[in-house]
């Protein structure tokens, strides 16, 4: 579960995440990541209906991607903004490891 520290809930610095974010893609995802002054790194994960139609789906594949990055943000020491946009219904299939990993060189590809 993220901290509260580590959620990015403001809808004003998620859109702006979006807008002028440095984008990456991996299989099921987009991934933007900009810079933030001071403090850690937060996170949103945003899941829409192109991932699946019924809502119950969609908040599963959304507590899936806020758990996997959830233990990435140790090692993310930069401070940043992330927002991941779930792009494919495979993360509702995809083995729990293999999510965290694809996810980890997406964030790490941004950061660095």
């Amino acid at each position: 579960m993220l901290q509260p520290q580590n959620r990015l809930r403001d809808s004003v610095e998620i859109m702006e995440t979006l807008r002028q974010g440095a984008r990456f893609h991996v299989s099921f995802c987009d991934i933007y990541i900009k810079p933030a002054p001071g403090g850690k790194a937060r996170l949103a994960c945003i899941v829409g209906k192109r991932v699946h139609a019924s809502a119950v789906k969609r908040h599963l594949a959304q507590r899936r991607l806020r758990a996997a990055s959830a233990q990435l943000l140790p090692a993310i020491q930069a401070p940043c903004n992330i927002v991941i946009v779930g792009t494919d219904s495979v993360i509702l299939h995809m083995d729990f490891n293999s999510l965290v990993r694809e996810l980890y060189y997406g964030i790490l590809q941004g950061v660095e």
